[in-house]
């Protein structure tokens, strides 16, 4: 409930987003904080640098509440400009003795940047004076737990700002680690088939998604539906796949090399069909779907006639863990009493009992079991078609580091896509579900059959901004590193630089062996052509050693030395996990010490693009 002590404060909520996701959960906090009773407004971050948001000056007027993402360790775009402007007079006053609390959306396989620019705002407000009221919250999409670790982050904010204002903790201040999910009025068209649905009809469909997806993800960047020129495998062996894809660029669409371009395809046949079967539907069913309680916060399409399959397949995702508070949702809905229970437990806040195992974490999100797997398990619950929708978060674009250069290919780009397949630890066969996509392309509509046309994907140039682009002076030398699909910016950098005439370009590349040897033709043309000296490590050659790219570096260093001493660039992309920190470590040794690198960071001299 709300509370008469907080009635003249205010909840200033900042946010910066590209792809939606803390936009949303900025909504989130704008409605809980009116709950309490106080004065509640939300702006992007950069509407303070331009002066048209007042942050409150201190605890008796209220407390500023930020919710931020990062992108390669950049701000968001909305928020490209709140760091200058904190280091501005103007800035250090408005922010001096304001209470706030920062909560940060990252994904860890980005481990190089993972939650940069979110520490940079929390370490920046505190040394400016502002009040934290507690410490930054982390949440880590590729987990799949940021609404959980958002939910808990939250109740202790909450928790921590009634205390500050005397206020005492009601017990309801737990419900709010349970967000509540939306459910979609459903309405299956009987007698109709997506053969009914015409031409005419889809088009408006299409066009209502992008419209939707860009309030939601793409906001500034312009979308459009790829026209695939080339498709063709680059890897020897059939258990495993690697595409280049080459696509056309729509008018008026530009890149640079070392952007990546997002990808919005649809979820592979095999685990759609898995939850029509739950559902007892057909593919081609009609459904007319609506959401009437908050109509932008929908991907898909309302009030309009739509196909099952296609609802499925580009709208939500499919194969990412449940989550707490899906549990909970299902909990409500189980006729067992012990199976009630047990979702319950499950959908409990780190186990409900400090010190113990925390189950969702043993039985749910180690074994990546998703809604369909939870589903399966507790027979007493029942979904029906509406409520799982809701249930099932939006479909959100991939990125794949572009492999070409607008020096080479101005109205064309490439990308280098590894098919992700294999096994969850519940048994379960994954599939990557952009890789899949891109793989199978072109994709029939398997709602009908009768119709010849691919279906659509959605893709859109992502600028990644100065933190990955070679030298304006082509004389510079240019270090690269980058294994497997690493390989890809490198190869759009190496086309821009022999379109350029620079010639003092190192590569290190690393694969399994000569199978994987991804575009050798090409690189050892530039090789003949003097443009580039070529170290492939082999981790599984038989009859080698086996080598990574590291190991090429340390080999190399009298080499590497001389060029770093000249003022090279270094750029990194692949694993973050073990080799960029291994390369990184190479390259210390080389240069004196950790410091050296850290300082080449600095200067924007070591790039990375890691995941």
């Amino acid at each position: 409930g709300s509370f008469e002590q907080l009635r003249s404060k205010r909840t200033v909520v900042l946010y910066g987003s590209n792809m939606g996701t803390c936009d949303e959960l900025a909504d989130q906090l704008l409605s809980h904080d009116a709950g309490l009773g106080m004065n509640c407004e939300k702006s992007a971050l950069n509407d303070v640098v331009s002066g048209s948001v007042v942050l409150p000056r201190d605890l008796e007027e209220g407390l500023v509440v930020i919710v931020a993402s990062s992108y390669n360790g950049l701000p968001p775009d909305n928020a490209s400009d709140i760091e200058a402007w904190l280091e501005t007079p103007a800035g250090a006053a408005a922010c001096r003795g304001v209470p706030f609390a920062v909560f940060g959306c990252g994904n860890k396989q980005w481990a190089a940047t993972y939650m940069a620019f979110p520490r940079r705002l929390q370490a920046k407000l505190e040394s400016l004076g502002a009040v934290p009221l507690l410490p930054l919250g982390e949440g880590d999409m590729n987990g799949g737990e940021v609404e959980a670790a958002f939910a808990g982050w939250n109740m202790k904010r909450t928790i921590a700002w009634l205390q500050l204002n005397q206020v005492p903790i009601p017990d309801c201040i737990m419900d709010s680690l349970h967000p509540k999910l939306p459910i979609y009025e459903a309405m299956l068209v009987l007698g109709k088939t997506a053969a009914d649905i015409s031409e005419h009809e889809y088009q408006p469909v299409l066009y209502e998604s992008l419209e939707r997806a860009q309030n939601l993800f793409l906001k500034h960047h312009k979308a459009f539906v790829a026209d695939f020129l080339c498709n063709r495998e680059l890897i020897a062996v059939s258990e495993r796949s690697t595409r280049h894809i080459e696509m056309q660029l729509e008018l008026g669409v530009t890149y640079k090399a070392g952007d990546h371009l997002g990808v919005w395809g649809a979820n592979p046949d095999e685990v759609v069909a898995d939850y029509l079967r739950y559902l007892n539907l057909e593919k081609d069913a009609v459904v007319v779907l609506d959401l009437p309680e908050d109509p932008r916060q929908a991907l898909i399409p309302l009030r309009r006639r739509l196909d099952l399959w296609s609802v499925l397949a580009y709208f939500v995702e499919l194969q990412q863990p449940a989550s707490r508070a899906q549990l909970r949702a299902l909990s409500n809905l189980a006729t067992d009493e012990s199976e009630r229970a047990d979702l319950e437990l499950l959908s409990e806040w780190e186990g409900g009992r400090s010190g113990e195992a925390d189950p969702y974490v043993e039985r749910v999100l180690s074994k990546r079991l998703t809604l369909l797997e939870v589903l399966r398990r507790y027979s007493s619950v029942t979904v029906p078609l509406g409520m799982l929708v809701g249930m099932l978060p939006s479909m959100k674009p991939r990125y794949y580091s572009i492999s070409s250069s607008p020096e080479a290919s101005p109205d064309r780009v490439s990308i280098t896509v590894s098919v992700v397949t294999g096994a969850a630890p519940s048994g379960r066969s994954h599939f990557g579900v952009c890789s899949n996509h891109l793989k199978d392309t072109p994709r029939r509509w398997p709602a009908n059959q009768n119709d010849l046309k691919p279906i659509p994907t959605v893709v859109f140039v992502k600028n990644t901004g100065s933190a990955f682009r070679l030298p304006a002076d082509p004389e510079i030398p240019v270090i690269m590193v980058g294994p497997g699909t690493g390989l890809a910016p490198m190869r759009g950098f190496l086309q821009e630089r022999a379109a350029r005439q620079a010639g003092e370009n190192v590569l290190f590349f690393g694969c399994r062996d000569e199978d994987d040897f991804l575009y050798r033709e090409e690189l050892e043309a530039h090789e003949a052509a003097g443009r580039l000296q070529l170290f492939v490590a082999f981790s599984r050659k038989r009859g080698v050693p086996k080598t990574y790219v590291q190991q090429l570096i340390a080999e190399q260093s009298a080499l590497l030395a001389e060029l770093l001493l000249r003022g090279a660039h270094v750029y990194v992309c692949g694993d973050a996990s073990k080799m960029a920190p291994d390369v990184r470590a190479a390259f210390a040794k080389i240069l004196g010490g950790p410091e050296c690198v850290e300082a080449m960071v600095a200067r924007s001299q070591y790039c990375e693009d890691v995941w």
